[in-house]
């Protein structure tokens, strides 16, 4: 799969004393697309729109994105999180790619 950027994925996690740490997944390629991704729904002859993330990324690795983000660094002030994601399979029914959206 071509790929265009390369980026960090960190999970953050909290514990029962509510304090939170941060550990790094790991350093993936990826395809990277910088775009505003809306969703438009019709209520009672009203469009409804909703944004639903500020980007896509197309991943090869097979992760759980659960409580995670990508950054420059685990200390970046500007922390994208991955808002939803879905996984999709060759006919051999092994992994091809994970298209996840962030925000």
């Amino acid at each position: 799969m071509e790929t265009n950027a390369n980026i960090n994925i960190y999970r953050e996690s909290t514990n029962w004393k509510h304090e939170k740490t941060v550990s790094l997944v790991g350093s993936y390629d990826v395809w990277l697309e910088n775009v505003s991704v809306t969703e438009f729904k019709t209520i009672q002859d009203t469009v409804v729109s909703n944004k639903l993330g500020d980007g896509l990324v197309i991943l090869t690795e097979d992760l759980d994105l659960t409580n995670c983000f990508w950054a420059a660094d685990s200390t970046a002030v500007t922390r994208h999180y991955f808002l939803d994601w879905d996984k999709f399979y060759s006919r051999d029914t092994t992994l091809h790619h994970i298209e996840a959206m962030y925000g």
